[in-house]
């Protein structure tokens, strides 16, 4: 089974729902009240403003290609910062999404489609990726998913990167260390952010959200380590064949 059949198969259905208590996806779905979904989208947004001010990215006029968009969610909160809508570009695996994108963003563009072997032509001014390339779990898919978003990256163009980079083992999604990041983008990040600590579900269900902020914001990542690494690169422009 390839890598694109197998995130595919993990995905069918209808994930992302509280009518399903045994699907995994659930405590990550932003209306369960005990779960991950809000507190995380909160986090991670904050930490793109973080990131993006830090890089000084001024997002009026930007091309934006999302890969592994999903319902194109990061697209959404980009037109909030000033990203014009008829800009953007998501690109997915699951047709089921790619069609959510399409009614949610009438405006974007959103296409099906593999993010290692993308077949456009760009570029794109600034290309994101959110916990899209955790779910490749082969260094060889990796490797095409990372040189996809470098060739696709106009020259002094960005990229916002926001992935898991440390989990326990899991069958649907292998971390990504920012060590690895580094040498899949061939550079340094020009800002980064670390969100959501070991303890942030345990506190989040408790209705402690407001402790879970409170170490992310204030705790070093030496002393409470983060699971989750929000970054932008400005990489150096290559040829690719």
């Amino acid at each position: 089974m390839s890598e694109a059949d197998r995130i595919r198969s993990v995905y069918a259905g209808d994930r992302y729902t509280l009518a399903r208590a045994d699907d995994w996806s659930a405590p990550y779905h932003p209306r369960n009240p005990k779960g991950l979904g809000r507190y995380q989208l909160h986090a991670v947004q904050r930490a793109v403003i973080a990131v993006l001010n830090e890089g000084d990215v001024d997002l009026a006029g930007r091309t934006v290609l999302d890969l592994g968009c999903g319902g194109g969610h990061l697209l959404r909160f980009l037109v909030e910062l000033g990203v014009d809508p008829h800009d953007c570009t998501g690109l997915d695996l699951m047709a089921e999404r790619v069609e959510l994108g399409r009614r949610c963003n009438p405006a974007m563009t959103f296409l099906e489609g593999d993010a290692t072997v993308t077949g456009l032509h760009g570029p794109y001014e600034l290309v994101c990726q959110s916990v899209a390339l955790c779910n490749l779990l082969g260094d060889a898919s990796r490797a095409r998913f990372a040189r996809e978003m470098l060739r696709l990256t106009a020259p002094g163009g960005v990229i916002l990167w926001h992935d898991i980079a440390i989990q326990e083992p899991r069958a649907q999604t292998r971390a990504v260390s920012p060590a690895e990041v580094r040498e899949l983008l061939r550079s340094d990040p020009v800002a980064e952010r670390w969100v959501l600590h070991k303890r942030t579900e345990q506190l989040v269900s408790y209705g402690m959200g407001w402790l879970a902020d409170a170490i992310d914001a204030y705790a070093p990542h030496r002393v409470v380590q983060r699971s989750n690494y929000v970054a932008l690169f400005r990489p150096r422009r290559r040829r690719f064949s």
